[in-house]
Order: C-alpha cells, then structure tokens, then sequence
C-alpha cells in the first residue's frame, strides 16, 4: 500500500509539473513575440473593394472636371478671339465713317467758302443807295434756292425806309413778293413756289404777296 501511495503520489506531482512547464513554456511564448507563429492573412485586391470604388469614382469625378475647364477655356478662347475679330472689323468701319464725314465735311466748307455774288439787280430806295453785305448775301442765295425752279428773280427793291424788308419781283409776272431777311431764303422760296402755284391755278393776280410770316402768306 505504501508503494502503490508513493506511486500515485509520484504519478500526480510529475503530472502537476509536466502542466507547469507546458504553462511557464506557453507564457514564455506570448512575452517573446519572435517565437511566436504569425497567422496567414489574407490580402484584398483594391479593385475588388469599396475603397477601390471611391477611387475609381473620385478620379472619374477629377477627369470630368478637368474635361470641363478645357472645354471652359477652348470656349473662352474663340469666343474672345471672335469679340477681338468684331472689334477689329468696327474700329476698321468707324475709321471709314469718321474719314467720309470728314471728307464731306471738307467739301461743304469748301462749297462755302466759296462766296455767292447777286446776278439781278438790287434797286436800294433809300437815299445813298447803299445795299449791305447781307442784303447781298439774301439774294444771291435766295437765286441759288430757285434755280432748280420754274421761277427767275428779275430784280430786287429795298423800300425806302424798310431795313429788312425786299421786294423780290419775278420775270413774266405783275405781282411782287415781299420777303424778310431774318428769315432763311430756302423757305421762303419754297412759299413763292407754292403761292404762284396757286395763284395760276385759281386765276388770281394779286399787286402782291407777303411771305414775312413763317406758315402764312397774304396777298392783296
């Protein structure tokens, strides 16, 4: 009994040491990390995941928006190299215009510089017969304003104390047509125009017309 006791006492304390060295090797394990077996893994393709995805999708995003500032900028481009061709185009035709006014400019005030002499005769009534430059001036463009009419001025009378009056008498007619130097020659060139017209029509022989008042006409 003693030597079967002793057995199984040597039995249990070989197996309670057995277990401590398997426990002191297992924790001697853990506290050296190069003993210790690494454990395969396994690796993830990036194609083939969410984070792949939003790779994909943000440079399609960048490729876009880059796509659209150089369409952006190539539109930006013709269309100020057109605003450029237009500009060009405008100040070539202002430049045109500006030299034909100034060229029609340059002829009118030649035309004018030329000075227009009196042909008829001017019949002064006041004493010292002395006929102004512009009385002068009245008749020669008032003959300048009928010579494309059927009328020719056959003298001119200054009544004799009347400073702006004129008696415009008309070659083949009785009547004569009083006129006001103040006011342009051209109208009221056109109002004898229109006066004889209607006088002849209407079988009329006035001694005269007054033609002083701009828009109305007397005769008597």
């Amino acid at each position: 009994m003693k030597i079967m006791g002793g057995y199984k006492r040597d039995k249990q304390e070989k197996g309670r040491g057995e277990s401590s060295a398997a426990r002191l090797a297992a924790r001697k394990t853990r506290n050296n990390p190069s003993q210790q077996t690494s454990r395969p893994y396994t690796t993830f393709r990036v194609g083939s995941t969410m984070a792949g995805d939003a790779k994909k999708a943000r440079e399609a995003r960048l490729q876009r928006q880059s796509d659209r500032k150089r369409r952006i900028a190539k539109r930006a481009t013709v269309i100020s190299f057109f605003a450029l061709a237009v500009l060009v185009v405008l100040v070539i035709v202002m430049d045109i215009v500006v030299k034909q006014q100034a060229k029609r400019e340059a002829e009118r005030l030649a035309a004018q510089a030329v000075k227009l002499e009196p042909t008829v005769p001017i019949i002064d009534e006041n004493a010292g017969n002395n006929v102004s430059s512009r009385v002068k001036d009245f008749v020669a463009n008032l003959e300048s304003d009928v010579i494309n009419t059927s009328l020719k001025i056959d003298r001119v009378i200054l009544p004799a104390n009347m400073a702006r009056e004129l008696r415009i008498y008309l070659s083949g007619r009785t009547e004569f047509y009083k006129m006001s130097i103040d006011r342009g020659s051209a109208v009221q060139a056109e109002d004898m125009e229109r006066m004889v017209k209607y006088l002849d029509e209407n079988g009329i022989m006035p001694e005269y017309v007054d033609l002083r008042v701009e828009g109305k006409a007397y005769y008597k």
